[in-house]
């Protein structure tokens, strides 16, 4: 198959040392020299992980500083350990066995340490019935920083999924062509080159044939999204990490556009839309996918888990691997080792919509209009930080690469006209820096902070149908992030920042006040068959919130700013009026809140303002909407 061969040639070029087994962190060094101690005292003892146990020799306490930098390896299926509450000592073979047999535990690490210093390292996978053909690899006696590189290298393994990722993003775009043809009397309009020199030369060599399409809305925002998760995850699910990932998404978006729509134009939207939207609906799919695998085995957690991440599900049922629970749950049987945070609110809303259409914007009240709103409020946030310390007792200093901090936002307001707003947020935060110092006061309260400080991506889908209908599909390509909280007794502190440069389709806000006085002839495509144009742009989003005990007060800003971009119509020869566009969106929010029932729900009251406005030429159209709210919020 062409687009196998293919996928062959872009990712081995690009691969990095791949993961034959999941590992976990191990040991922080207080914990290894605890574990040390104890097997010099007893000998040979077996200490066992959540999915990792390790046979300690005696003489690995001379080893423990070595140990607890170059066992620090982060896995990309992310199974992380809370290290002093997850570890266990078996003093006998008979134990490790009878433990193995319990398929509590998934990987076996045998460690000796020869008389010339060097070490050998072997490593059984318990979750495959039939036994593994250990990997044995030999460390020489050398230098900390080669014996760190070298112990890493024989724990990662050249991956052996890439054949299986290959073919699951072949049977997505397989899926993909056969409907493109079953529908083919409607795509045929966008039929415009062959499969000839001509053609292969204006997508190739001059790139006249690379423009921007003009397909509908919907068709361009949230289908491309979807399709760019699928080709994401089928790499991540088969233990690609997040930069190999997003080539094998961007590559599998290439064949798309260069190969299989041979007919057609090739799309610069959807080469960014696609590959970036993926990657940041994927990380965050996958994450959570995870978090529930890892919670109790209930039949809840487990449907959860496949809707979020069916391909690992898949890939895990063909390797036959069965899934652990981790041994650290909470009352509702979700799990302790990734740090979470969900809410699902709902209540009733009173606002205003002020619309404005003169030049001199609100302040010209001669040419405002007033609609008043009563909405019923729906909506679930998730945020997940896969760093086992993280906001308890302790140390950290690290650096982060696996997409560690993830969000998704989704709320929807329903009126008379049926929906009127909806809004699907999803970030997450590539890599970066992650630090810790937090103490436990006498009195059993936290002190201290955390600071995160990175790169991010996210998708923002945001739809409204009160004045008009008003739609922007925004990827935020990349930017930094930065996540802080800060402890003092009953006091709790956080504060988020996240800028980006963006690429959107965005619904021009001016667009119909425009065309009330002027010609619509030669203008973009986009623009006069759907409403909407092509941007690039950039995103600003503070927040800050302050908790003492079970209060809390916060606000929040979000910035968006987009301009227009000329000269890549699909039919540029036909935009003889190519002007600017340009939209602006600005969101302020307050709250306050009180947790009540055991901190398990929280009453809300909040004020919101948004502010919306366009530019063409000199005309510009703009409408304020304030709203009060009040919910109810369920927090687990």
């Amino acid at each position: 198959m062409i687009y196998s061969s293919l996928f062959w040639f872009i990712m081995k070029k690009n691969i990095l040392v791949k993961m034959l087994v999941l590992l976990v962190f191990l040991f922080c060094d207080n914990t290894i020299a605890q574990q040390g101690a104890i097997a010099r005292a007893t000998g040979n003892s077996y200490i066992v992980f959540d999915g990792f146990s390790l046979h300690e020799p005696q003489k690995l306490r001379q080893k423990c500083e070595f140990f607890s930098k170059a066992l620090h390896v982060q896995a990309p299926a992310k199974i992380l350990a809370k290290y002093e509450d997850a570890c266990d000592v078996f003093k006998s073979e008979e134990e490790l066995k009878r433990q193995k047999a319990s398929e509590k535990y998934q990987y076996f690490v045998y460690v000796k340490i020869n008389p010339d210093q060097s070490q050998e390292v072997k490593i059984e996978d318990w979750s495959i019935p039939k036994t593994n053909k250990p990997q044995i690899f030999k460390i020489e006696n050398s230098s900390p920083q080669s014996q760190e590189k070298i112990f890493q290298e024989a724990l990662f393994q050249e991956n052996d999924n890439f054949l299986r990722a290959s073919l699951e993003t072949t049977l997505f775009l397989t899926m993909g062509f056969i409907y493109y043809w079953m529908t083919r009397d409607a795509n045929r309009q966008d039929w415009e080159i062959n499969w000839d020199w001509e053609s292969w030369k204006k997508k190739l060599v001059t790139f006249e044939a690379v423009t921007l399409d003009n397909n509908t809305l919907m068709f361009n925002s949230p289908f491309h999204a979807i399709g760019g998760t699928f080709y994401y995850l089928a790499a991540r699910s088969n233990n690609y990490n997040i930069l190999e990932s997003l080539l094998f998404a961007t590559a599998s978006s290439a064949i798309w556009e260069w190969f299989l729509e041979y007919r057609e134009k090739v799309s610069i939207n959807d080469m960014i839309y696609t590959p970036i939207s993926g990657m940041a609906i994927g990380e965050v799919f996958s994450h959570l996918g995870e978090f529930f695998e890892k919670s109790a085995p209930t039949a809840s957690n487990r449907i959860v888990s496949t809707l979020f991440s069916s391909l690992s599900k898949f890939n895990n049922w063909f390797d036959n691997k069965k899934p652990r629970s981790s041994r650290q749950l909470d009352a509702l049987g979700l799990s302790q080792e990734i740090w979470h945070q969900f809410k699902i609110f709902s209540g009733m809303s009173h606002g205003t919509v002020e619309k404005s259409t003169g030049a001199s914007g609100f302040n010209d009240t001669s040419n405002n209009e007033i609609i008043f709103k009563d909405n019923l409020e729906i909506g679930l946030e998730t945020f997940l930080v896969n760093v086992p310390q993280y906001s308890k007792q302790g140390e950290v200093s690290k650096v982060l690469t696996d997409g560690n901090f993830t969000e998704m936002f989704l709320r929807s307001e329903l009126g008379e006209k049926g929906l009127q707003y909806f809004r699907l947020f999803l970030k997450a935060a590539l890599a970066g820096y992650y630090k810790q110092k937090i103490e436990k006061s006498e009195s059993g309260n936290l002190n201290g902070y955390s600071f995160f400080i990175g790169a991010s991506t996210a998708t923002d889908f945001d739809y409204k149908d009160i004045v008009k209908k008003d739609f922007i599909g925004v990827v935020n390509i990349i930017g930094p992030t930065i996540y802080f909280q800060y402890f003092h007794e009953n006091w709790r502190i956080q504060a988020v920042l996240d800028v980006s440069f963006d690429f959107a389709y965005v619904s021009s806000y001016a667009l119909d006040e425009y065309t009330k006085n002027h010609k619509t002839d030669g203008i973009k495509t986009s623009l006069i068959k759907h409403g909407y144009y092509n941007a690039f742009g950039a995103t600003a989003r503070p927040k800050l919130v302050l908790q003492y005990g079970p209060a809390e007060l916060g606000g929040q800003l979000a910035i968006h700013y987009f301009n227009s971009i000329e000269g890549h119509d699909r039919f540029q020869e036909e935009v003889t009026n190519d002007f600017n566009l340009s939209d602006k969106s600005l969101r302020y929010e307050g709250w306050l809140g009180y947790k009540f029932l055991n901190n398990r729900y929280q009453a809300v009251l909040s004020a919101v303002q948004d502010r919306r406005s366009g530019v063409i030429d000199e005309i510009k159209s703009s409408s304020k909407e304030t709203s009060y709210f009040g919910k109810i919020v369920i927090l687990f």
